[in-house]
């Protein structure tokens, strides 16, 4: 739950919503088989399993998401990698 308030928070959407330039959705699903791996994330055609809560935002950027430079935090970028170091 706290994996899903944190991708809400992120997007500024809701279960159902889209974000503004339609990148974006939120849809949940009871099952798609990956349950060792959970908490899962599909982003496309990409799953991502174990994800956590500090990962969100990082796998978001990956995929294009933009965070106003403000609410960055001052790290080293992996620019290009998604959580566990995959591309």
């Amino acid at each position: 739950a706290n994996v899903l308030a944190r991708i809400k928070g992120e997007l500024g959407i809701d279960e159902g919503g889209r974000t503004e330039d339609g990148k974006f959705s939120i849809g949940c699903a009871r099952c798609i088989g990956m349950c060792a791996m959970a908490p899962v994330l599909t982003v496309g055609d990409k799953v991502f399993g174990g994800v956590g809560e500090n990962d969100v935002r990082e796998l978001l950027e990956a995929h294009g998401f933009e965070t106003p430079e403000d609410d960055k935090p001052n790290r080293t970028s992996r620019k290009g990698t998604a959580p566990g170091g995959t591309r």
